[in-house]
This record gives C-alpha cells, sequence and structure tokens, in this order.
C-alpha cells in the first residue's frame, strides 16, 4: 500500500517525501475564484485556508515530488458546481494541469463527464464526496475513467474488502488518520472554514448519517443494527465535544487492508502544522513496513500500532475515533 499525504506549501513536499509519503495532495488557492465566488470554495476550503497559495507555489511543490518520483493530486472536490461556475472552474483546471499536476481529486459526477468531455491528460480520483459504498457503484466511475475511488469512511474492514474483492482494474483508497467525521460524507454541505470561536465549533453538525443493512445471519443482522444505532450517537456525542482536535485513526487494520489488497491509504490534514504531518507520515509508514512482516500475527500488529500510536500523540486509542473500532475490539473477518 501506498501512503498519499497532505501538503500546503512547496516547503514541505520533499519533507513529506523523506518521511515516507508515496504521493501528495493538496488544494489551490486561486484569487479569479475567491474573487468571484467568496463563499462558494473550490475544495471545500473557503479562502486560503488549508491550499497552495498560488499557482507557481504549485508548480515548484510538483517538481520537487516529481524530482522524488512522487505524484501530485490536485483536489476540487466540492460535492457540485453550477453550470455557471463551470468557465472558470475548467480555467482553473487548467491553470494547475500546466503545473505538472498527475491527478484531480473529484466528487461531483458531472464533473468527471465534463473532465472526460473536455479530453484532459490527467487521472480522475474520486473523493469520499461521491459515497462510494459498494463495488457496482466504484465499477460505474470506473468505466467513465476514473483511475481510483476512495471508499466511504463509515465501512467496516469487511465492506472493504468486499467492495475490493469486486472490483478489477480500480485502484481503492481509504482513510486512514484525522478527520474520521462521524457522518457520511457524500451528504455533507459544510465548508470547512476553520474560524477560531465557540460559535462555529460545531458548524457541521447536521444530522446526515444514513443507516444501512447488512447482509448476512439473523444474528449477524442484529449485531450490526445494535453497532449502528449505538455506535452513531456516541460519537456524534464525542465530535461535538472535541471536533477537530481529536486524532481518528486506523493503525490496526492497516493488518487487514494490505491483505485485501488497498492500494491506497490517505493521511488527512490539509491545513495541519508541518510537524503533525511529518508525525502522521512516519507513523504511518513504520505500521506498513510492520505490514509486510508475514512472521506478524494481527493481534501482535494490533498491540504493535497501538503502542506507537501512544508514543507518538501522547493519548490512547478511543472507539470512538476509530475508523475501524472492530480491529481494536475484535478480530475481523478477512476472506
Amino acid at each position: 500500500m501506498k501512503i498519499i499525504a497532505p501538503v500546503d506549501r512547496p516547503d514541505e513536499a520533499q519533507a513529506l517525501i523523506d518521511a515516507g509519503a508515496d504521493e501528495l495532495f493538496c488544494g489551490l488557492y486561486w484569487e479569479p475564484w475567491l474573487q468571484t465566488y467568496t463563499i462558494a470554495a473550490v475544495n471545500r476550503r473557503s479562502g486560503s485556508i488549508a491550499s497552495i497559495e498560488s499557482v507557481d507555489a504549485l508548480a515548484e511543490t510538483v517538481r520537487i515530488a516529481h524530482a522524488a518520483g512522487v505524484p501530485v493530486c490536485l483536489t476540487i472536490n466540492e460535492h457540485y458546481y453550477t453550470s455557471v461556475q463551470y468557465p472558470l472552474l475548467f480555467e482553473y483546471i487548467g491553470c494547475a494541469l500546466d503545473t505538472g499536476v498527475d491527478s484531480l481529486i473529484v466528487a461531483d459526477p458531472a464533473l468527471v463527464l465534463g473532465i472526460r468531455a473536455a479530453r484532459l491528460n490527467a487521472e480522475l480520483h474520486l473523493s469520499t464526496g461521491t459515497a462510494i459504498f459498494n463495488s457496482e457503484a466504484a465499477a460505474f466511475f470506473r468505466d467513465l475513467g476514473v483511475s481510483r475511488v476512495t471508499l466511504e469512511r463509515q465501512q467496516t474492514i469487511e465492506e472493504v474488502g468486499s467492495v475490493v474483492r469486486n472490483l478489477d482494474g480500480m485502484e481503492t483508497a481509504v482513510f486512514v488518520l484525522n478527520g474520521r467525521c462521524p457522518n457520511v460524507d457524500g451528504l455533507c454541505t459544510y465548508d470547512h472554514v476553520q474560524i477560531p470561536g465557540e460559535a462555529f465549533k460545531n458548524a457541521c453538525m447536521l444530522p446526515c448519517q444514513v443507516r444501512c443493512q447488512s447482509a448476512g445471519t439473523a444474528a449477524r443482522r442484529k449485531r450490526d443494527a445494535d453497532y449502528r444505532h449505538v455506535s452513531p450517537v456516541v460519537r456524534q456525542r464525542v465530535w461535538e465535544r472535541y471536533h477537530m482536535d481529536q486524532s481518528p485513526c486506523g493503525a490496526c487494520a492497516l493488518y487487514d487492508l494490505a491483505r485485501l489488497g488497498v492500494t491506497h491509504v490517505k493521511v488527512v490534514g490539509r491545513g495541519n502544522p508541518t510537524a503533525r504531518k511529518l508525525a502522521d507520515v512516519r507513523f504511518i509508514r513504520a505500521m506498513l513496513t510492520l505490514s509486510t512482516d508475514r512472521t506478524i500475527d494481527r493481534n501482535r500488529f494490533r498491540d504493535a500500532a497501538r503502542l506507537l500510536h501512544a508514543h507518538t500523540y501522547r493519548q490512547p486509542c478511543r472507539s470512538a475515533t476509530c475508523y475501524y473500532p472492530e480491529a481494536i475490539a475484535a478480530r475481523p473477518k478477512v476472506a
């Protein structure tokens, strides 16, 4: 598996690569867009928050990354854009591609069609904003020319395995660190303003979680129903209290995700301090290296992940902020 890491400035690029990043992703602040659409962000971050500050800075970031053989992906992941926005949006995309950006992270199906119709030379990766829960939905976008899908954050290890097993010809990515919102991203309409102040602390607390019914035995369905009934409430309360200050993590699950055939893991964190980004990438790199050790079993891997997490972040693991809580509490079924 490869690590996708966030970058906000050219001087972060080499350090992130040296720490173990295999691919970088970023936003781009572009003045013409902001002058026209002050509130409506182009990449779910308003203004210059968590984005590279200029086209020239993006070009320098790409130059540094490419010198190390590392691709750069630009985030254009609003859930939708209006037809009026498209001419300026494509001008924005053109400026980015001229810098040598390798791929685009998109969520809007109409934008996927528009980019393919324009025959732009860039790989397309689906954001979690598209809310892909199964292999058929992923295959639909694969047939439209999308080469990678980022799976929805609410999926279990077993559900991730079901997608990977039934999906050919497409890379799969999962979130593994930070940004573990308890709600379904595809139903979110919030721009992450990140303005200090109590009034904005929980501005994205919208009832946007959906319930799913899993297949399997009656006992399995009841267990899943109980879990899905209680877990969102608990997570919502924790999120309301701690919001972005927590450190959601799924490192324990890397053991299984690697064996399932997931191709990429994503470290969320555009806008985080550089030191935090480097610590995140080093932590995940260490665990991915350990995952290749065929002499270690799942329980020993989980114990090592929890120990390194505690050492790195000085806080214990908590199921409410875990991407894959089943990896902590039990031994997930992996085919």
